[in-house]
């Protein structure tokens, strides 16, 4: 989280190391042992919503219809990617996007309304 001294302070750190697993051991340990505060804390300045308001921006993001170029770019020819016969050997619906085109469109929107990076 960065304040408004424009330094940076840690909320929180996760470490996961794991073999196989279902789900997602992480949020499924906060389900079991996270407490909920009994009264909301607030920032001292009152904080402030980074999402604008729907009429102004949509959050939605669609994925492009194919991987190919992103692939060629980065270097990551995994099949479940780029190749349909693959993805479905791997029983999905489909091909799927990068992970790290979907990070990057996710920081793109962050940049965008909690970094005043317009």
């Amino acid at each position: 989280m960065q304040v408004s001294t424009k330094e940076f302070v840690e909320i929180a750190k996760v470490e996961y190391e794991s073999g196989e697993s279902h789900g997602n051991p992480v949020i499924e340990y906060l389900k079991r042992n996270a407490q909920e505060i009994e009264q909301a804390h607030f920032f001292e300045n009152g904080g402030y919503s980074v999402m604008p308001s729907q009429s102004t921006y949509s959050s939605v993001v669609l994925a492009p219809s194919s991987n190919e170029p992103y692939a060629n770019v980065s270097g990551d020819f995994n099949p479940i990617h780029v190749n349909p016969y693959f993805a479905d050997l791997a029983q999905l619906p489909g091909t799927i996007t990068h992970g790290m085109w979907t990070s990057a469109s996710t920081r793109k929107f962050v940049e965008i309304f909690a970094a005043d990076n317009t």
